[in-house]
């Protein structure tokens, strides 16, 4: 993939094929969050959200390993059911539902395995996001237009990587730092185009930073590659 491919691209399964190992278990793990929270109406077992919960909570170090599996065994058997219906008799609204809840519920599972091996992460959150694309979307997501927005929210996790941003640590002032905490803690990011003029008055010159910040039709999730940078978070 080239850097021309990458920030045009919409599917975000050929962008996650070339991250690869490239980025860290947490970025990883918080993209296949964010791609179950998109469809979190259709986690209708609360085990399911606890385990996109539980995740989230692990890419921060906030729980232990020992917890995510307990979330993840949660996750299993709220798939399980889904997963061993019988179609026969259904109709298509009934099956098409079934569908949905037991793909929606692998991608929660999915995303809450219990790995620090990037490489393992790396297949499950490719996992998770196919499963999660296909409740969203179902066969259209190969060509519907749903595509573009994951796509976007990639690169918002993990920006560029054809172009790493040097942050220097003069730019984390209590201002900035205050900003991008409460965004992260709040998941609204409405306050980028502030964050913005907060660096640029800290002396931030970078113009990837700054217009990430500004554009505001953008997607923002936890894992924001510039309020990671802002608060140290890898």
């Amino acid at each position: 993939m080239t850097e021309t491919e990458w920030l045009a691209a919409c599917d975000p399964m050929p962008m996650l094929s070339y991250l690869g190992d490239k980025g860290s278990c947490r970025k990883h793990r918080l993209f296949g969050c964010a791609c179950c929270r998109r469809i979190w109406s259709y986690l209708s077992d609360p085990r399911s959200q606890e385990a996109v919960r539980g995740a989230e909570l692990y890419a921060d170090g906030q729980i232990t390993q020992q917890a995510l599996s307990s979330v993840q065994v949660g996750a299993d058997r709220a798939m399980r059911p889904w997963s061993e219906r019988n179609f026969v008799g259904t109709g298509p609204l009934e099956r098409a539902g079934i569908f949905r809840a037991w793909v929606s519920s692998s991608a929660a599972k999915a995303v809450a395995r219990p790995t620090n091996f990037l490489n393992n992460l790396a297949r499950s959150i490719r996992e998770a996001t196919h499963y999660a694309l296909l409740a969203e979307f179902g066969d259209r997501y190969t060509l519907g237009p749903g595509r573009t927005q994951h796509g976007d929210l990639l690169r918002d996790v993990f920006g560029n990587p054809f172009r790493p941003i040097v942050f220097s640590p003069d730019w984390r002032t209590s201002t900035t730092t205050t900003l991008a905490a409460q965004m992260y803690e709040s998941r609204d990011f409405s306050a980028l185009p502030i964050l913005a003029d907060a660096l640029q008055d800290a002396g931030c010159d970078s113009e990837e930073v700054l217009d990430h910040c500004r554009a505001t039709s953008e997607v923002h999730v936890r894992g924001c590659w510039i309020v990671d940078l802002v608060l140290g978070k890898e």
